[in-house]
């Protein structure tokens, strides 16, 4: 019997894509996972306001005060 933990990986490429068919359409986000060699998976996808949230959150730069970190 082996006393070794088996550890995942903490290294992954994800792909985003963000899309709208037109200003009033809802927004579609497909997340794909690419390995070295690998052909791209696509491992989720979200629709309308879930999208539209997380795309804002991926996009959105917070600056921080250098003093506090």
């Amino acid at each position: 019997m082996s006393n070794k933990l088996k550890v995942q990986r903490l290294d992954d490429g994800l792909i985003i894509g963000y899309s709208r068919k037109d200003p009033f359409s809802p927004p579609v986000m497909v997340v794909g996972r690419k390995r070295m060699n690998d052909t791209p998976v696509i491992i989720n996808a979200f629709e309308g306001k879930e999208a539209e949230e997380l795309y804002k959150k991926l996009t959105t730069v917070e600056k921080k005060d250098d003093a506090n970190g």
